[in-house]
């Protein structure tokens, strides 16, 4: 069973049977043999090791407390989830923060009070107000384990948690920096930065790490930077005022493939061609604009194994296994940036 809870907290309530079989695509995916795949401390490996420590008789109650709902990077995250309650016999309930820290709290100290939940699965809005509750929860004998970006700044397992299943996000910004610089050349250019949601660490880091590449070619400028909320629409929106305000743009740098595609739509709409665009995350969206000429390159993103192994190795963990015996998960891509080189080798996790 999979509940799904609105940004309200614990009002309406959708609650949605979810059948094991016809989450079988979603789990083809977590064992497919991409480049990834052989990292020996994320994906299949790990999930080879925990997941038959995360079944037991009793049905677990598990909390997924989600930044939000309306991305389709998260949402590969909680079928990845969902597919872990079907395989581990937990009843998994889904919140959403709609993008508000405070919100966010409210749900999860609720939650607390209720004394219903064994585990918690925390994707934080923003990082650092998040540790006071997490501690909270820890005090209360509830399991933590958090997917994508670590809580209260640290950089992987924040103290007492089981797990952080993620990207060493510095190093994912450095990776974009790097690509941007091998789609320009030394002459490098004006370069946009169109960043996810500004508050969140994530963020922070993507373009921090970018910025330390691309700052040490006097040829890059970077000229704009703007928030497009990890949402298309928006990132369509702020480039068009970027294209309005700056004549002329080398490159474009997103946080997100889908906010890339807005980018692209504008720049396509207002006929400025030769404009670069690099990206994070893989998706099927970024992949097409990659094979169609009007994307550089993306850095490789597994969601659905993320949200399914932070879920595996919390239960793992309910279910007596120490947290000493749980190691943080990265998936740092490694080399595995995503060109027209190289794009038929790798299968999207989210669209």
């Amino acid at each position: 069973m999979v509940t799904l809870r609105m940004r309200t907290g614990w009002s309406a309530a959708v609650s949605l049977a979810i059948v094991g079989a016809a989450l079988a695509p979603g789990a083809a995916l977590a064992q497919d043999a991409s480049p990834a795949a052989a990292a020996p401390d994320f994906g299949p490996a790990a999930l080879e090791r925990f997941a038959p420590l995360c079944v037991g008789e009793e049905t677990l109650k598990v909390a997924f407390f989600q930044n939000t709902l309306t991305n389709t990077f998260v949402n590969a995250e909680i079928d990845g989830a969902t597919q872990a309650a079907a395989d581990c016999n937990l009843d998994l309930v889904v919140f959403d923060a709609g993008f508000d820290t405070a919100n966010q709290i409210n749900q999860i100290e609720t939650a607390i009070t209720s004394g219903e939940y064994d585990l918690f699965i925390v994707q934080p809005v923003d990082a650092m107000p998040l540790a006071d509750v997490v501690d909270q929860a820890i005090a209360a004998g509830i399991a933590v384990s958090v997917p994508n970006t670590p809580i209260g700044g640290v950089e992987d397992r924040y103290p007492g948690t089981v797990t952080f299943v993620g990207h060493k996000e510095l190093s994912v910004g450095r990776q974009a920096g790097e690509m941007a610089l091998q789609a320009l050349g030394e002459d490098c250019g004006n370069i946009v930065i169109i960043t996810g949601v500004a508050e969140m660490q994530m963020s922070q880091n993507r373009s921090a790490g970018f910025r330390e590449v691309v700052d040490a070619n006097p040829n890059c400028v970077v000229v704009a930077e703007q928030d497009g909320g990890f949402d298309e629409g928006t990132a369509l929106t702020v480039m068009e005022n970027i294209l309005q305000a700056q004549p002329e743009i080398a490159l474009v740098y997103t946080h997100s493939d889908n906010m890339a595609s807005g980018a692209v739509n504008a720049a396509e709409a207002a006929g400025r061609e030769g404009i670069q665009v690099v990206s994070v995350g893989a998706s099927e969206q970024g992949m097409q604009l990659i094979r169609d000429g009007k994307m550089y390159g993306t850095i490789f993103f597994r969601p659905f194994v993320q949200g399914q192994l932070a879920t595996v190795a919390g239960a793992a963990h309910v279910r007596g296994v120490p947290i000493e015996e749980i190691e943080p998960f990265y998936n740092d891509s490694g080399d595995a940036i995503v060109t027209q080189e190289n794009v038929d080798e790798y299968t999207a996790e989210w669209s």
